[in-house]
């Protein structure tokens, strides 16, 4: 009786840390846009959590039937599937980091580098300006119509 009893307890734990570790990587997955994933990796995360749910389904139903033995076999697959599914190499949430995070480290490189830059475009764009000023000014002086006499 007290086997029994320390068994579907067992059993109640790995089913409820396979519950939180598929709930876990649908919010890992759902949070992070940007997150790459493979067809590969794709299809054998997405087999895992299935096999995770169907020994979700058979641990419950073999609880409910009594076979305390086969229930917790079962949990004990659920929770391994579920955690291979989450603890994938590509799935890890470290890869991936927040654009904010992204921006921090980017500006300290790339502010520095910019000002001068857009300060020489600026300053180009500027004299550019004055010579096409100085063109037209010049221009004008030669096409002036005033200043042509016509003999005739």
């Amino acid at each position: 009786m007290e086997m029994d009893r320390l068994v579907r307890q067992r059993t109640a734990e790995n089913i409820v840390n396979a519950v939180s570790t598929l709930k876990s990587l649908a919010q890992l997955v759902s949070e992070i846009p940007n997150m790459v994933v493979l067809d590969q990796i794709q299809t054998e995360v997405s087999r895992n959590v299935t096999q995770a749910l169907d020994s979700l389904r058979l641990s419950c139903d073999t609880l409910q039937a009594g076979d305390y033995a086969s229930s917790l076999a079962h949990s004990i697959l659920a929770i391994e599937r579920a955690e291979r599914a989450f603890f994938d190499p590509t799935m890890v949430s470290m890869l991936y980091f927040p654009d904010e995070h992204k921006y921090a480290i980017y500006m300290p490189l790339f502010v520095p580098i910019s000002v001068p830059l857009f300060m020489a475009l600026w300053k180009e764009a500027r004299e550019a300006r004055q010579r096409r000023k100085a063109g037209k000014a010049k221009n004008l002086g030669l096409c002036d119509l005033t200043k042509i006499e016509l003999h005739m």
